[in-house]
């Protein structure tokens, strides 16, 4: 498939890391120039620098041969704007937008955005369903996505569950910051044995987040990051 990602920072990175993994063709469009040459050495692939609201750009990154439209800027008002020009003028079959504002959802999809994100959605629907976001794995991106800080629990099923800090053998650009157990702060050392139900927290390279996280939690976790 080939899907046109519109975008900027560490939300571009990791989509485009994840999709590429999945052997999508992806063009890649980012409006400032510093994370447009961050964004092109970091995943070894051309990037349109330029703005994603004009129809000469987006005909640039090929929007009449693209498959999907993704418009994941920080600007609602930028997002709409790049699916229906996506759609009306180079007759993209699907677009997809983020919504920073929940109530701009249901206008979105009357204007015919296919399939519209909004994070505060997602995160009162789960609210609702009483999910444990205790047990979710909460993600922050740091130095424009070159940093990861990942909070983790381990449940009884984990790889790493009896195994000591050493013997997982993290990846370099990976260390376990902190260990809580009971609510109690453990500091890390190569001979500490991690336990079902800790919670530690993993500052890894963007590089070695998934690898890291493999190991500790099981290659089916890591995969749906």
């Amino acid at each position: 498939m080939f899907i046109i990602i519109a975008g900027s920072g560490a939300l571009v990175y990791h989509l485009a890391r994840d999709l590429r993994q999945k052997h999508h063709q992806l063009q890649l469009i980012v409006r400032d120039p510093e994370q447009c040459q961050d964004l092109a050495r970091r995943l070894e692939m051309p990037v349109i620098c330029d703005d994603p609201t004009l129809p000469r750009v987006l005909q640039a990154a090929g929007a009449t041969e693209a498959d999907l439209v993704l418009a994941v800027t920080l600007n609602d008002a930028d997002n709409l704007v790049i699916c229906q020009i996506s759609k009306r003028h180079f007759g993209a079959p699907r677009t997809a937008a983020l919504a920073a504002n929940p109530n701009h959802v249901e206008l979105f999809r009357r204007l015919g955005i296919d399939a519209v994100v909004s994070v505060a959605t997602i995160l009162t629907t789960l609210v609702e369903q009483q999910a444990t976001l205790e047990d979710m794995i909460s993600l922050t991106p740091l130095a424009e996505g070159k940093i990861m800080v990942t909070e983790l629990a381990i449940p009884e099923d984990a790889p790493a569950v009896g195994k000591s800090l050493s013997e997982l053998a993290l990846p370099r650009n990976a260390l376990i910051a902190t260990i809580t157990r009971d609510g109690e702060p453990i500091i890390p050392r190569g001979d500490i044995r991690l336990h079902a139900g800790d919670r530690v927290l993993l500052v890894t390279k963007a590089e070695a987040e998934c690898k890291a996280i493999s190991l500790l939690l099981g290659e089916e976790a890591a995969r749906n990051l």
